[in-house]
């Protein structure tokens, strides 16, 4: 594996990874509540394996000692995939997602974030340190 030469791209203007083969699921809007928004799919019907993405947002609030005077704005992205194995038992996978920048954040900048995280989870050197194969 090869850690020690993985290359993310700094401002990249497109991340060209694009899924091939497979099948296309429609997510809609399951619940949404304040600053709480699921999405599940239409075709998964029965809750105890439904799977789900949740995103939350917090929205800063006035804190003397920050920087600049409020906490951070912070979207969390959790995924939640049911998966019944062979014994009939069912397991979740988890996918957590977390965003924290400053209001004073760029549009531009929010977006470099997102394309580092595009980068995280399909570069080739990373993939092994994603699947736990190995960490050194």
């Amino acid at each position: 594996m090869a850690l020690n030469s993985t290359s993310l791209t700094h401002s990249a203007t497109a991340i060209a990874y694009t899924p091939t083969g497979g099948t296309a699921v429609g997510w809609a809007i399951s619940s949404s509540s304040g600053d709480k928004v699921v999405l599940s799919p239409n075709t998964d019907t029965d809750y105890r394996i439904k799977r789900f993405w949740e995103f939350t947002k917090s929205t800063p609030k006035i804190q003397t000692d920050a920087p600049n005077g409020y906490t951070q704005v912070r979207i969390k992205c959790l995924g939640k995939f049911p998966k019944t194995l062979a014994n009939g038992k069912v397991t979740v996978n988890t996918v957590k997602v977390e965003f924290a920048y400053d209001i004073e954040t760029s549009t531009a900048d929010r977006l470099e974030l997102r394309s580092m995280v595009a980068q995280l989870v399909t570069n080739a050197n990373l993939i092994p340190v994603l699947d736990a194969q190995a960490m050194g």
